[in-house]
């Protein structure tokens, strides 16, 4: 069995942990912007292998995604919150 990445743990809708409207906007403009953390919809993704143990082989992979918390207060936009979180499977 072989993974490269199993992904992102932290806000989903964001760019690597970032607030997604912050970055795209320095992106198309070129103007400095905080890149304050995003803080809806967190997740973290795992990866579970059963491995044969006298081959060594893997015999079953299942990918687990736990949903966390979504935090209030702090360095928060009140447009954190008006999106409706989307969820795939749980695991």
């Amino acid at each position: 069995a072989f993974i490269s990445d199993v992904g992102m743990t932290g806000p989903y809708d964001s760019i690597l942990g970032r607030r997604k409207d912050r970055v795209l906007k320095y992106l198309t403009s070129a103007m400095p912007q905080k890149f304050d953390v995003a803080v809806g919809d967190p997740r973290m993704y795992c990866l579970k292998v059963a491995v044969e143990t006298t081959s060594g082989k893997a015999v079953s992979a299942e990918q687990i995604v736990i949903h966390g918390k979504v935090l209030t207060g702090g360095n928060v936009d009140s447009d954190d919150f008006n999106k409706k979180p989307q969820y795939g499977n749980r695991k």
